[in-house]
């Protein structure tokens, strides 16, 4: 009986929402956007899920020493400076070091006392490198342990990849997040973080030459596509993309999401 009371339930609040649901998407005119491209993109994104993302255990690991090394390295830097040995990860120690034996002027007070966040470093950093020292040695050791101590753990026998979610409602703008493990994050502007990036490996596959028909065939007829030479990089074909997506959105002139996909349909 509570199985078959569960089960009409369960039903049931399926149809209500169903009901409540369809009945928003028609009145913002979305059901085009969720029906065409929303939920066809639910099988794709399963497959990359199931799929996983090859990643090289080996130069983790590699790079997981590495890391220590350089923290290790800016570790004494920070207490030659100092000139004292001290827990770099207690903010209470850390207080002390920078606002009594260094004297240097504190910025905002916390309930735990004056503040050592990286806003408060980076500003005393012009006064003091043992700050800037320090937003170093936080950067590397979050690296560290959240990708290369980590991910290898996340990698099953079983596929030897590494397989992450992806949610197509987790931000606000609309655009795919990762999670579990959050892969978009990795840094890539800074060579620590590009240094990581060189562990995940894409198979080989078709170059752009390979897909400028494709290309070509897709941009005739939309205004702001066509014409682009087949041997421009890959690069460019894709800001190309994105700058006339773009602009079709801004000429629209309207913070209205109907308006807006109209416009990013016209691309």
């Amino acid at each position: 009986d509570e199985v078959t009371d569960y089960a009409g339930e369960d039903a049931d609040i399926a149809l209500q929402l169903y009901e409540s649901l369809s009945t928003a998407l028609r009145e913002r005119e979305l059901e085009s956007l969720f029906f065409d491209i929303e939920m066809p993109n639910v099988m794709v994104l399963s497959e990359m899920e199931l799929a996983g993302i090859e990643v090289r255990s080996d130069e983790l690991s590699r790079l997981s020493k590495h890391f220590a090394g350089e923290l290790s390295n800016i570790e004494r830097r920070i207490f030659e400076e100092a000139g004292t040995e001290f827990n770099i990860g207690s903010t209470k120690q850390l207080q002390e070091v920078l606002f009594e034996r260094l004297q240097l002027k504190p910025i905002k007070k916390t309930k735990t006392g004056w503040s050592t966040d990286s806003q408060v470093l980076e500003i005393l950093a012009a006064e003091n490198s043992v700050c800037e020292n320090i937003l170093k040695f936080r950067y590397t050791s979050t690296l560290k342990s959240t990708y290369l101590d980590a991910l290898p753990q996340l990698i099953p026998p079983e596929t030897r990849r590494l397989h992450t979610h992806f949610s197509q409602t987790g931000t606000a703008t609309g655009r795919l997040s990762s999670s579990d493990p959050n892969l978009q994050n990795i840094p890539i502007r800074e060579a620590e973080g590009r240094r990581i990036r060189t562990a995940f490996v894409a198979p080989e596959g078709p170059a752009w030459d390979d897909y400028a028909p494709r290309y070509d065939a897709y941009a005739e007829g939309r205004p702001g596509l066509e014409g682009f030479p087949a041997e421009n990089s890959y690069n460019m074909q894709y800001y190309d993309v994105l700058t006339a997506t773009a602009l079709a959105i801004q000429q629209a002139g309207s913070t209205d999401p109907v308006a807006w996909r109209e416009a990013m349909f016209s691309v």
